[in-house]
């Protein structure tokens, strides 16, 4: 089975202290997650929706996406307007026995613009960089960069499943939010691991960072709230056939699922379904 697995600084990896944040990109919390599965990963440190998007379209346009069980995107706060040279995430930076991991970003790619950082902060001016970063027009990049994923992930018929890093207006109108935790932030409905130096990398210059413990609570977070939706879905899926194999009645959006879905056609005949 392969999924692909969309985030932005917090799935590049893990991090240390080496006199600055330091990258460790072999302790993605996508580790954690099942080792039967391939994952090809996508993140961009400091990048977001504009990103994933263009990714899903190139994808979907030579017929890819649909090779996947799902996409699972980690959301943070928008708009990251992000520029790139084209088929900068062509090669994978390193190879696991089921993890692909794609990076990219920094001046030497493409440019990176959320306006809330201090450089952004300097060039445009405090409030003036706060009013872009909330007017109409960036919700509506927002808005158009997560109907696309939406749309492209409809008609290659997988499930979009969304983990939602920190509260946000991100949405998307078939995306299914697995009930997991913010992992940024206090309270009951958070992870409880933020501002915790077992956890994350406090120094003067925090970014608020997670360390390799940090990321194995996400990822188990992650991997038991996945876990329960793919259940739920192939159950769903089984429940259309009787004892024998034979079909007994399918609703038309399920119909589209196997039709377009190689994983999911190769779970049926796996189960003599098909």
């Amino acid at each position: 089975m392969k999924a692909l697995v969309f985030g932005c600084s917090f799935t590049a990896g893990a991090y240390e202290w080496r006199g600055h944040e330091h990258l460790l990109q072999h302790e993605t919390w996508v580790k954690w997650l099942s080792k039967d599965t391939q994952y090809d990963v996508y993140a961009m440190p400091g990048g977001g929706l504009i990103q994933q998007a263009r990714v899903i379209e190139e994808l979907y346009q030579r017929n890819l996406l649909s090779s996947y069980r799902y996409v699972l995107i980690q959301t943070t706060y928008e708009p990251r307007l992000c520029f790139s040279q084209s088929y900068i995430y062509e090669k994978p930076l390193y190879l696991t026995k089921n993890i692909n991991m794609h990076i990219t970003g920094g001046r030497k790619d493409g440019r990176i613009m959320y306006f809330t950082c201090p450089e952004d902060f300097y060039h445009y001016g405090r409030e003036f960089a706060k009013e872009l970063y909330n007017s109409p027009t960036s919700q509506h990049l927002i808005d158009c960069c997560s109907a696309l994923i939406n749309d492209r992930c409809k008609r290659a018929g997988i499930p979009l499943y969304v983990f939602h890093y920190v509260e946000n207006n991100v949405s998307f109108d078939n995306g299914i939010v697995l009930d997991i935790p913010y992992a940024i932030g206090e309270g009951s409905n958070t992870m409880g691991i933020w501002m915790n130096k077992k956890y994350q990398v406090l120094k003067d210059d925090f970014v608020g960072h997670y360390n390799a413990d940090g990321n194995k609570v996400i990822g188990n977070y992650v991997r038991k709230a996945l876990n329960k939706v793919l259940n739920e879905e192939l159950n769903q899926l089984l429940s259309f056939y009787n004892d024998k194999g034979k079909l007994i009645k399918i609703p038309a959006e399920i119909s589209e699922k196997l039709t377009n879905n190689a994983e999911i056609q190769t779970v049926l005949k796996g189960n003599r379904l098909l």
